[in-house]
């Protein structure tokens, strides 16, 4: 066994590449297996022969590592998760704030509620919008959102039936009443076609205590013939 230094060549190669000796043949004319050093005289032939050897060894080394690196394994699907719902940024009101203070004889006399009336105008005023004719259903969302909807649905025009069976409101006269002196969360209903409004849906709206009144828009007065549905 030659040996170049202190390293066996012969050992070596006998070690690494023995395995190697029973490929199968990349020419179906020889006969099945063959050594693919054998055209370069054995592995104890000499330092020439190891060199090929080992840069034989390290390109098949190489070529395994490459389909290693590149394969990635599978990862289970995970369950479909939909977006939060975008907010509505709040531009169209002129003033966000809500005041719930009142020194109004009528309002103290049926229990005016100032945290419900609060909760009730903050939240109409987050999802305002801008007039869209769904006054009704931006007011019903508000209702439902604070927990003082009856569960009943109806147009404009019909939240005064609505509210008078709801145990969470009162009315009152509208009488010498304007948006500057009624507090937070109070309920304007208008009929069909009165004030201007829809002949066929009428109107609906929540004051903020700050003289406006929102629904899916903002309003800045009362007009004649609103009734006035107070928290309670």
């Amino acid at each position: 066994m030659p040996s170049y230094g202190m390293f066996p060549v012969g050992g070596f190669c006998n070690s690494v590449f023995s395995p190697m000796m029973s490929m199968p043949s990349m020419y179906s004319g020889m006969g099945g297996f063959y050594n693919p050093f054998m055209f370069m005289g054995g592995c104890g032939s000499g330092y020439f022969n190891m060199m090929m050897s080992m840069q034989l060894m390290q390109s098949l080394m190489k070529s395994l590592s490459n389909i290693t690196s590149s394969w990635t394994p599978s990862t289970p699907s995970r369950n479909y998760t939909p977006s939060s719902p975008t907010k509505i940024p709040r531009r169209y009101a002129k003033n966000f704030n809500v005041n719930a203070k009142t020194n109004l004889q009528q309002l103290k006399s049926v229990g005016y509620n100032s945290k419900k009336g609060k909760k009730l105008a903050e939240t109409a005023l987050t999802d305002s919008i801008g007039f869209t004719g769904k006054c009704a259903q931006y007011v019903r969302y508000a209702l439902e959102k604070t927990r003082l909807s009856n569960g009943m649905r109806a147009d404009g025009a019909d939240y005064g039936n609505v509210l008078s069976l709801n145990k969470n409101f009162k009315e009152i006269s509208a009488n010498g009443l304007d948006l500057k002196s009624l507090p937070a969360g109070c309920v304007l209903v208008y009929g069909r076609g009165q004030a201007g409004y829809s002949s066929k849906y009428g109107h609906v709206e929540i004051t903020t205590g700050t003289g406006q009144a929102v629904s899916d828009g903002i309003t800045n007065n009362i007009r004649p013939g609103a009734r006035v549905f107070v928290p309670v």
